[in-house]
């Protein structure tokens, strides 16, 4: 007894199996989108940014050289340029990370005295950065 079978059946087979994934394509299309969607690889950033962050400034507490946290940040800080940010949250991590580095040169001047150049900057960072989240849904 053969268990193979016939082409029908397994044109059936197939026919049933396209029309689950697309009901749950559809299902899926009509959930709503969380606010970090399409930007998943950007985000998983996002917690290795944060804790080099938080040892840079434990480091400047106790003495002023960064450097070797900044050397080790730096790799995370070049991948998060590199990534094109997709949502609100994606281009908020973009603007943390942006600030970060240029912290030196703003926080040392009052934002009257930067640069012109410095002062779109810095108004573009401070503009995303008090963005209210998108919602998660």
């Amino acid at each position: 007894m053969s268990t193979r079978k016939s082409p029908e059946s397994a044109a059936g087979a197939i026919k049933a199996v396209a029309a689950t994934r697309q009901r749950k394509s559809k299902k899926r299309a009509s959930e709503p989108r969380k606010a970090t969607d399409g930007d998943s690889e950007l985000m998983a950033l996002e917690w290795k940014f944060n804790a080099f962050a938080k040892l840079r400034d434990a480091t400047l507490a106790e003495s002023d050289d960064p450097d070797p946290i900044d050397e080790l940040m730096d790799p995370i800080c070049q991948e998060i340029m590199r990534l094109p940010a997709h949502t609100l949250a994606g281009l908020k991590l973009k603007a943390k990370g942006a600030r970060y580095f240029l912290a030196h040169k703003v926080n040392q001047a009052a934002f009257d005295d930067l640069d012109f150049d410095m002062k779109w900057i810095v108004s573009l960072i401070r503009d995303v950065e008090a963005m209210p989240d998108a919602p998660t849904a």
